[in-house]
């Protein structure tokens, strides 16, 4: 179990100013902490304070990893999307959300207007206003609920931050008990400003964006993109989870025009009925299935193809196997031949050394012999000496 009483949860919904707020609090509270080298944005921030929150606690499918130092007091910054689970979370809670009308525009853009895929681009943002805005009207409701419990929370709107960051981020460093350093914290939010686009979406190129991931970061853009009719499907969805979009919206501070009078609210039944049928991309480009099922069969094809390709190579490198053991297996009866012959002829030569050697001891026997008789023989001839006088 983590003990999270030292952490920054950082809570938000995407296209909300995760980046933004994520790159002031790593870079500002790191020069705290005296770490006060190169700017860190996007994949070097996340570097530096790599766990996400839904990973090691919510979905558990990753091991928590140590970060750079913080100041004293602090000792991790986590990103989590969304609000779930955070009611009993020990640590701050720094939550940031986006009325929900800019929210539906934004995501809409980059979940397919920014997609290099031209099927996605073709979906209208009417096909997914009951999506997004069902996830920011659930979102909205836990986050109630977390504000009504105990945990340690600062929430923020997404309009406010952009309209004086000063303010907030001063807010955020008070709220998660650091001293406020001015020249630090003006330096801090001046690089952030000047990267926080170039950064961001240079981090964020792949094979799939066409567009930057950050496109302005501007608000009240619903009013230039969204018909009447999006808003009376956005508005049926938060009566369904029992809110008012109208009312949610003047909180903002964003109030939405009148209602015509002879406009008749979108009925349950209807958005049920839509949600059960909804789907944006099928309808949008209904000959996208056609064409994924050639896509399908086409990589079905290319795997048989490799496969059968794997199993001619597989066969020949077997075969070079197979000849490269049947010579080796020559190679190996060849040497044990020259090896017996070797054999053999150091047998041959003991022998002749050793017949060599028994023909040279027994003629030295026989020498030794013949001396010895002549010996014998001339003391037999010579008489003995007679004794002195």
């Amino acid at each position: 179990m983590i003990d999270e009483t030292d952490f920054i949860c950082l809570a938000t919904l995407p296209k909300s100013g995760t980046h933004y707020t994520h790159h002031f609090l790593v870079n500002y509270l790191r020069r705290l902490a005296g770490l006060d080298g190169e700017t860190l944005f996007s994949i070097e921030a996340h570097k530096a304070y790599p766990n996400r929150r839904y990973d090691y606690v919510l979905d558990q499918n990753q091991t928590y990893i140590k970060p750079d130092p913080l100041p004293s007091g602090l000792r991790d910054i986590v990103v989590q999307h969304g609000f779930a689970k955070l009611e009993k979370f020990p640590g701050w809670v720094i939550a940031l959300m986006r009325n929900p009308l800019d929210f539906i525009v934004s995501n809409y853009h980059y979940r397919y207007k920014s997609r290099i895929d031209e099927d996605l681009e073709k979906v209208p943002l009417s096909s997914v206003v009951v999506d997004y805005a069902q996830r920011w009207v659930i979102a909205r409701n836990q986050l109630d609920r977390l504000m009504e419990s105990d945990a340690r929370v600062y929430f923020a709107k997404y309009e406010d931050l952009v309209a004086d960051p000063h303010k907030i981020f001063a807010d955020m460093v008070g709220f998660v008990g650091q001293p406020l350093d001015q020249a630090l914290f003006e330096r801090t939010i001046d690089d952030v400003q000047a990267a926080k686009f170039k950064t961001v979406n240079e981090s964020k190129k792949s094979n799939i964006l066409k567009a930057p991931f950050v496109r302005n970061g501007r608000n009240r853009q619903w009013e230039a993109e969204m018909t009447a009719a999006d808003i009376d499907w956005a508005r049926a969805v938060f009566l369904k989870h029992g809110s008012d979009l109208d009312e949610t919206m003047e909180k903002w501070g964003l109030p939405l025009p009148p209602r015509p009078a002879d406009a008749p609210p979108i009925p349950i039944e209807a958005l049920e009925d839509y949600m059960r049928d909804r789907k944006p991309l099928k309808q949008a480009v209904p000959e996208r299935a056609e064409r994924l099922a050639e896509i399908a069969a086409e990589k079905r094809s290319r795997r048989a193809a490799a496969a059968e390709a794997r199993k001619a190579r597989d066969a020949q490198r077997e075969a070079r196997v197979g000849g490269v053991e049947a010579k080796a297996a020559l190679r190996a009866e060849k040497q044990q031949r020259v090896e017996a012959a070797r054999a053999e002829r150091r047998q041959q030569a003991d022998a002749v050394r050793e017949a060599r050697r028994a023909e040279k001891a027994a003629k030295a026997a026989e020498v030794r012999a013949a001396r010895r008789a002549a010996r014998e023989e001339v003391l037999k001839v010579v008489p003995a000496s007679e004794p002195s006088t």
